[in-house]
């Protein structure tokens, strides 16, 4: 999909999944748990705990943890530009 991407397709569905599951984009969510779920490597298990609000509720990876934490934490603070910028008014 996006070869030049610093994330892997597993590290950017966790982050999609766990945006969408937060925002309550369940539309989002489904079209990508039914598009990249064998990409990404999950197990049911996994894709169900995306929707959970604690980053341990199934046996993640260090690695994952951590970004599902990052994602959690970050995505109710105001959005960060390039230019290190906050947004204003959001």
């Amino acid at each position: 999909m996006d070869k030049d991407s610093p994330l892997s397709i597993h590290e950017r569905e966790i982050v999609i999944l766990r945006v969408t599951a937060n925002k309550n984009c369940e539309y989002e969510s489904g079209v990508h748990v039914s598009v990249f779920l064998g990409a990404a490597g999950f197990c049911k298990e996994q894709i169900a705990a995306t929707r959970l609000e604690s980053s341990r509720a199934v046996s993640w990876n260090e690695q994952d943890t951590v970004l599902i934490e990052c994602v959690y934490d970050n995505q109710f603070a105001a959005p960060v530009f390039p230019s290190g910028g906050v947004a204003s008014g959001l």
